[in-house]
């Protein structure tokens, strides 16, 4: 309560009620985040609350902003918030460049059996996978998403669609070694049929 400038107990239970309305608004249980307990300040035994994080935000802003401490706590609050929000796109990034990787390991693996399958020109066997996947050539996808030379066209793709493409890779390579397919041709036989 003092914590968040409020010098008595019913002037503090006012952010307290608004924060406990969005509790019931939401269905969480109001026990596990606002505890009534008894503090001893200036030796004197008064009613306070301890709360959860996510209480104490909701207590912030319902608070007074007038309140140096309620404006500094809603200040702390926001800075999370942000520095959550990067964590999380940093997250997502770090997975998108983990499957990105994969996707390129499979590519290699994927290149190395389609040879020992008799394929001659890999280009082109790459660029039926994408026609499959996409209803276009690679360049056309290049062109398209607006990539220039140089750039490989999964440095542009999202975790999904990257996630997406190791699937056909991978797919490719088991057809390949579980029909025991053969030639440069195999694979565009296989698909019309």
């Amino acid at each position: 309560m003092r914590m968040m400038g409020y010098e008595s107990f019913a002037a503090f239970q006012k952010p307290i009620n608004k924060a406990t309305a969005t509790y019931i608004a939401l269905n969480i249980p109001i026990q596990e985040h606002f505890r009534q307990v008894l503090r001893d300040i200036d030796g004197e035994t008064v009613p306070d609350f301890k709360l959860t994080r996510y209480a104490c935000y909701l207590v912030a802003i319902n608070g007074a902003v007038r309140k140096p401490e309620v404006a500094a706590a809603q200040a702390y609050f926001v800075t999370m918030a942000e520095a959550f929000r990067h964590y999380i796109l940093d997250a997502e990034n770090v997975e998108r460049v983990q499957i990105r990787e994969e996707v390129s390991e499979q590519e290699k693996t994927l290149s190395t059996v389609a040879f020992a399958a008799g394929v001659t020109q890999y280009a082109f066997f790459q660029n039926e996978g994408y026609r499959g996947m996409y209803c276009m050539d690679l360049s056309e996808l290049r062109q398209r998403r607006g990539i220039v030379s140089g750039r490989s066209v999964l440095d542009f793709m999202s975790g999904e669609e990257l996630a997406a493409n190791l699937f056909r890779i991978t797919q490719t390579h088991a057809k390949i070694r579980n029909e025991k397919l053969q030639g440069s041709c195999a694979w565009s036989k296989q698909r019309t049929m």
